[in-house]
């Protein structure tokens, strides 16, 4: 299990629960909670399970919910790009909290991310939100795969259920998965933005420090661009 405060994985081995067998409709519900070996918070799950009627010991299903604490169970920012864009990763972070309970707030959330990370860190001269991810799509300032998900993130922008060409910051309609993926957008940028350039870093000077006096030390990559306010929307 990834803890939703401090991303730390941990042997979900359930600690207590609580188990309630219908047999009307064939469910099962449990009631689990865990504390986070490395930050002792608590995690409490709500799981239904369809059964067999005859086999009730076999589960055939299961919808986990997270109960506590509130959010959609997404990983937060990685503390890569906390520390070089705290107010990115709190918007993000903030997405990511009201997914399950506003995937409209969350999508207006990660659009207004996605529009200050192709500003600021990618260089893309500001204009409407889908011009701007057209444009760095076709730049080919980002690796392919990035590139094809916004992309996409850009026709379901400009459907039907988006009348408004920037979209950025706007509470709007959204179709099945536009938060989803949008939020799945942002964190593939965080990793190529942010967390590859810093272990990129590191891994360099772990090896200059290890021949140092050896004439062998390499030149330090870029460490990527602090930011301390999102870009303004237009």
């Amino acid at each position: 299990m990834l803890c939703p405060y401090c991303s730390v994985t941990f042997d979900a081995g359930r600690e207590h629960g609580r188990v309630e067998i219908d047999t009307r409709d064939n469910l099962l519900a449990t009631l689990d909670f865990w504390h986070c070996p490395g930050c002792c918070n608590l995690i409490l799950n709500y799981s239904r399970f369809s059964i067999d009627a005859n086999r009730p010991a076999r589960a055939l299903s299961v919808a986990e919910t997270r109960v506590y604490p509130p959010g959609s169970g997404r990983s937060l920012a990685p503390a890569e790009a906390t520390r070089f864009d705290p107010v990115l990763a709190a918007d993000y972070n903030e997405a990511c909290l009201v997914l399950a309970v506003s995937p409209q707030a969350a999508a207006a959330l990660g659009r207004r991310c996605l529009q200050h990370i192709l500003r600021f860190h990618v260089g893309v001269t500001p204009s409407t939100l889908m011009k701007e991810i057209e444009a760095a799509a076709k730049d080919g300032v980002l690796p392919a795969r990035i590139a094809r998900q916004m992309e996409a993130v850009r026709h379901v922008g400009n459907s039907a259920a988006h009348p408004v060409e920037n979209a950025a910051g706007e509470i709007l309609p959204v179709t099945p998965g536009e938060a989803e993926w949008t939020l799945d957008t942002i964190e593939a940028m965080f990793h190529y933005l942010f967390v590859e350039p810093v272990a990129e870093y590191e891994r360099t000077l772990a090896f200059n420090a290890k021949h140092d006096g050896t004439g062998r030390q390499l030149e330090l990559p870029d460490l990527p661009k602090t930011r301390g306010v999102m870009a303004e929307d237009s």
